[in-house]
């Protein structure tokens, strides 16, 4: 039997040498102290090399991003060539267009027709359709004036009206050497006033019971062509 510092009591000595029990428990607390600090030294991390530089960490979605940019900027190149391509060909059929005469044409004159008359030619007024145009106020003829010889009517205006109406004879050769330029209805004379060479100014005469008369107008150099005005009743 051992106290508590370990030596026998009551009996025999043990051998010399042997540790005695307080040593022995020491011992096995510093084996328990030596595993434990070698098991924390085997988990801990091992310290980064000062010497190696660090990896970055892998990007994730980076080749998509790239994928999908190449692809909008493929569609775009794509938009603007058939954008060109189309500008392109409305400036060709433009350019087309304008060498081909696609400018402002340019209408032909009337034709005229030459009939005699009173030793001259008058051109016919062509209306639209190819005909002298005569109206229900207008009456035209189809004669033309000779520079120097007897006055031609070409028109009257209006055509139809009442005694006492003033009138405008339009046509050529309204002048007279004798200073003399006399307007009548079926050879009955009227008040003329002629500023032009190409308009007389009238006064209706009286019907004296006629629908119509036949106007003239006379110069030393003749007398007209006859043009007929109506009487309106």
């Amino acid at each position: 039997m051992t106290d508590e510092s370990g030596e026998t009591v009551g009996g025999a000595q043990p051998p010399a040498g042997t540790p005695s029990s307080r040593a022995l428990g020491a011992m096995e607390s510093a084996v328990r102290r030596v595993r434990a600090s070698s098991a924390a030294s085997t988990d801990a991390p091992t310290p980064p090399d000062p010497y190696r530089p660090p990896v970055p960490p892998p990007v994730r979605g980076r080749s998509t991003l790239a994928q999908r940019w190449s692809a909008r900027s493929d569609r775009l190149l794509i938009a603007a060539i058939v954008v060109a391509a189309v500008v392109l060909v409305g400036l060709v059929a433009a350019l087309v267009a304008s060498l081909s005469g696609g400018g402002t044409r340019v209408a032909a004159p009337p034709a005229t027709t030459a009939v005699p008359g009173h030793g001259g030619r008058h051109p016919v007024r062509s209306s639209p359709g190819g005909s002298a145009s005569t109206t229900s106020s207008t009456t035209s003829t189809t004669l033309a004036a000779t520079p120097g010889g007897p006055p031609v009517i070409d028109s009257l205006s209006p055509s139809a009206g009442a005694a006492g109406q003033s009138i405008t004879i339009t046509g050529a050769n309204f002048l007279s050497s004798d200073g003399q330029i006399v307007a009548a209805f079926n050879g009955q004379t009227t008040s003329t006033s002629c500023p032009a060479q190409t308009t007389c100014t009238v006064t209706v005469p009286p019907s004296n019971g006629a629908s119509s008369a036949q106007v003239t107008v006379t110069t030393a150099a003749g007398a007209s062509n006859a043009v007929p005005f109506t009487y309106s009743s």
